[in-house]
C-alpha cells in the first residue's frame, strides 16, 4: 500500500542485508579480503538498523556514541584483518624468497578477480590506493 506519502507509517520497508547487496552490485565477495566490509555497506547497515521501527531516527545530529565507537572498532578491525590477509600473501616473497611462485600465483589471482563483475576495474582502483597508501606510510617513515 503505497500513496502519495510512500509507505504507510506501520508499514516496513523490506529488509535488504547491505553486505549482500554492495557484493551484488559490485562484483563478488572474492575482493573481501583485499577491502574489507566496505564503509558504504556498514553505513547503509547502521542507517537502516537505526530507522526500524522510527521513520525519522538516524537523521540529524547523532548522540549515539557508543554506536560511533563500535563502528571505529567495527573499522579498526577490518584493516587488521586485512593487514593479516596481505602479510600471508606476501609470506611466499618475503619469508620463502620465492618470487617466481609468488609472481604466478598473483597472476593466477588476477586472472581469476578480473573475471568477476567489474573486476578489472576494481583491480585498477585497488591497486591505485595501495600504492597511495604505500607512499603515504613511507613518507612519513623518511621524514
Amino acid at each position: 500500500r503505497q500513496g502519495a506519502k510512500g509507505l504507510e507509517h506501520d508499514e516496513q520497508p523490506p529488509q535488504v542485508d547491505p553486505t549482500a547487496f554492495f557484493g551484488l552490485l559490485f562484483g563478488s565477495e572474492r575482493f573481501l579480503d583485499y577491502t574489507g566490509e566496505l564503509a558504504l555497506a556498514m553505513d547503509f547497515d547502521h542507517v537502516r538498523g537505526s530507522h526500524i521501527g522510527h521513520p525519522w531516527r538516524g537523521f540529524g545530529p547523532s548522540s549515539d556514541e557508543p554506536m560511533l565507537q563500535a563502528l571505529s572498532r567495527q573499522q579498526h578491525q577490518r584493516e587488521v584483518q586485512c593487514a593479516v590477509f596481505l602479510r600471508s600473501r606476501l609470506d611466499r616473497l618475503v619469508m620463502q624468497r620465492d618470487y617466481w611462485g609468488f609472481v604466478e600465483d598473483a597472476r593466477a589471482e588476477a586472472t581469476e578477480l578480473a573475471s568477476v563483475k567489474f573486476g578489472p576495474e576494481l583491480l585498477v582502483e585497488l591497486g591505485e590506493m595501495y600504492q597511495i597508501r604505500a607512499e603515504v606510510y613511507l613518507a612519513n617513515e623518511c621524514s
